[in-house]
């Protein structure tokens, strides 16, 4: 799971699920309350699995092999997905504007 940058606890999982909405204004930790924000090594990272999310559904629409096997893959690639994410995310304590310089 990920970690805190500044005090290095761990975060549950409603701050992650935050931290992936509020990744340009940060999310307070609840431990030390430092603002933390999604690395932008972390945010490249989680393209990937989004498109292949978006993928799969395009091909469900498009060409279905069947519904059943569909939904099966369909659910257990997005759970993968979401696994993924909340696995290998990054905090940083520097905001997003100032990882790019």
């Amino acid at each position: 799971m990920t970690k805190c940058a500044s005090c290095n606890k761990q975060w549950t999982g409603m701050l992650l699920f935050k931290a992936h909405f509020a990744s340009e204004k940060g999310v307070e930790c609840d431990y030390c309350h430092e603002k933390q924000y999604v690395s932008e090594k972390s945010k490249k990272r989680m393209i990937i699995p989004l498109l292949l999310v978006t993928a799969m559904l395009l091909i469900g629409l498009f060409a279905p092999p069947s519904v059943t096997q569909y939904f099966w893959v369909y659910i257990t690639i997005t759970a993968v997905t979401i696994i993924f994410m909340y696995v290998s995310l990054e905090l940083t304590n520097v905001p997003p504007e100032n990882q790019r310089n």
